[in-house]
């Protein structure tokens, strides 16, 4: 043996020399956060953004890397924090968007000092923030439905801004 940590796993990985800290990404660690996006309905790329304290080296792409198979290997604490930040975000539920909600968020952005796209910067880092689109999509009436968390974080900026 060379003295690296060596270790040997069943399934995707058959023999892997793991640097110091790092663990395999076995299919039951993927399973987990696969998992988790799926109830949150909030993607890597979602989650990653404005994501300030995220450990050295933790991408949306290198996450797409694991999840491919490309990497097979990651920090214990990337992959801790990925899964912790997701565990944290509420279930992810559809509401429709009633007249009665358009008219609220209408009369909220009017009231708002900040502008749609100042808006949504103020929310960035926050994974159930929505985007421009969704917010206009709203307001127009073109998007019928959101994710819960997406609307109530929205809302509750907004109500702030009184």
């Amino acid at each position: 043996m060379s003295g690296k940590d060596e270790s040997k796993v069943t399934g995707r990985l058959k023999k892997t020399r793991l640097r110091p800290g790092y663990i395999p990404l076995t299919d039951e660690m993927l399973g987990a956060l696969r998992r988790e996006q799926e109830r949150t309905g909030v993607g890597i790329h979602r989650l990653m953004a404005g994501a300030r304290d995220a450990p050295r080296g933790l991408t949306s792409i290198n996450v797409q890397r694991w999840f491919s198979g490309d990497i097979k290997s990651a920090h214990v604490e990337q992959y801790e924090y990925l899964l912790r930040r997701w565990q944290v975000l509420p279930d992810d539920v559809i509401i429709p968007i009633t007249p009665e909600m358009c008219g609220e968020l209408d009369t909220l952005l009017s009231a708002s000092v900040l502008s749609v796209p100042a808006l949504v910067k103020s929310l960035s880092g926050n994974p159930n923030a929505p985007d421009e689109q969704a917010i206009h999509g709203w307001r127009s009436g073109i998007r019928a439905t959101a994710r819960s968390a997406e609307w109530a974080c929205l809302i509750d900026r907004l109500r702030r801004d009184r």
